[in-house]
């Protein structure tokens, strides 16, 4: 079952906007707290070039799924399970990190764990 986000419909134009500039040319994106997965099935679409890893908490996995569940979304590995805050990240190097609408609804202990992984991965 899709869940639909307001954000999304409010963020994800000038999200594109500034990620082409960040983003690489190639690589993988792993994107942290994916939510409805709306975002991540914009995303792959707008940056075919890229390989995309949604993450967020178990009860989000099924919409992430289903966002992803589209022929335009080629370039997405299926949906897994990450809790900001738990030492369950994935043992995997991306080329780029994103983290949208997630940041300032969690602690800081977990934002702390956020750039942590980032900077050692």
């Amino acid at each position: 079952m899709k869940n639909y986000s307001p954000a999304f419909e409010r963020n994800h134009h000038p999200i594109t906007e500034s990620l082409k500039t960040a983003l690489p040319n190639r690589g993988s994106v792993i994107e942290i707290g994916s939510g409805s997965g709306e975002h991540v099935s914009w995303f792959s679409q707008a940056f075919p070039h890229l390989r995309w890893q949604p993450t967020d908490v178990e009860k989000n996995l099924s919409s992430i799924a289903a966002w992803i569940d589209n022929p335009g979304c080629t370039n997405v590995a299926s949906p897994i399970a990450l809790q900001l805050g738990k030492d369950n990240w994935p043992n995997q190097s991306y080329d780029a990190l994103i983290c949208i609408n997630t940041d300032h609804i969690v602690n800081w202990e977990c934002v702390k764990s956020l750039f942590i992984y980032g900077a050692q991965h």
